[in-house]
């Protein structure tokens, strides 16, 4: 498995992520890298870097291939997956976590805002729902950068104050024009949200990708033993 590391400054993890599909068959939530485990050896930035306080999960995909469009996402048998596994996170904690947050993607079951909203912002009572790790570049697809800046403030408008994290990314299957462009992008995008974010929401940046580092949680390992067993989303 792969898990990046999503930094608030030069060397401190403040999150990790994990770029598997929740919605496959099979997954199961997994414990980030330790402080002391294989990150050290294998990324230097991650050196030193205290206990992360958020893990990140992508909101997951019906398609075949994690990265490609699928209309199911956005019909029935998707937004059923998606509250399943929002359901099944519910009131779970991890190791030196402070919460789980779940990523939206343009591709993904929690595509833009009124799936995200109808999905995320649900009161879950006492066990708390997961929150949102707010990336308003990976709700964007190649066309829509056009108005980007109009995208941008409409995302962070309703999303914003939702966001327990916001991660200053562009994706690089949307910015036809490479590097130049993804990073013309980040500095908009990081415009954007130091004006209409506070500043005690974490920024967070991506850093270099680890693979096959960590490990099944084990019981013990997570407060809800929902975790420790296989979860199996319906499929279509």
């Amino acid at each position: 498995m792969t898990w990046t590391p999503l930094l608030d400054g030069p060397g401190r993890v403040a999150g990790w992520r994990d770029e598997r599909n929740p919605l496959a068959p099979g997954w199961r939530l997994e414990v980030p890298p330790a402080d002391a485990g294989p990150a050290r050896s294998i990324a230097a930035e991650t050196a030193g870097a205290p206990p992360a306080p958020f893990v990140v999960l992508w909101s997951g995909s019906l398609a075949r291939a994690f990265g490609d469009a699928d209309p199911g996402n956005w019909m029935a048998a998707g937004q059923h997956a998606v509250e399943r596994l929002v359901a099944h996170l519910e009131g779970v904690t991890m190791p030196g976590a402070d919460r789980i947050l779940v990523q939206p993607h343009a591709r993904h079951c929690l595509s833009d805002v009124p799936s995200v909203l109808r999905v995320l912002a649900q009161d879950a009572g006492p066990r708390a729902r997961p929150g949102l790790a707010l990336s308003p570049l990976s709700l964007l697809e190649a066309p829509m950068l056009a108005d980007v800046e109009d995208h941008l403030e409409r995302i962070l408008e309703r999303l914003g104050p939702l966001a327990r994290a916001v991660i200053i990314e562009a994706r690089s299957d949307a910015v036809p024009g490479g590097a130049p462009d993804a990073a013309r992008l980040e500095a908009l995008a990081a415009a954007r949200i130091d004006a209409m974010i506070p500043a005690t929401v974490p920024r967070l940046r991506v850093g270099r990708s680890i693979g096959s580092v960590g490990c099944p949680a084990a019981p013990g390992a997570v407060a809800d033993a929902v975790t420790v067993r296989p979860y199996n989303p319906v499929r279509p």
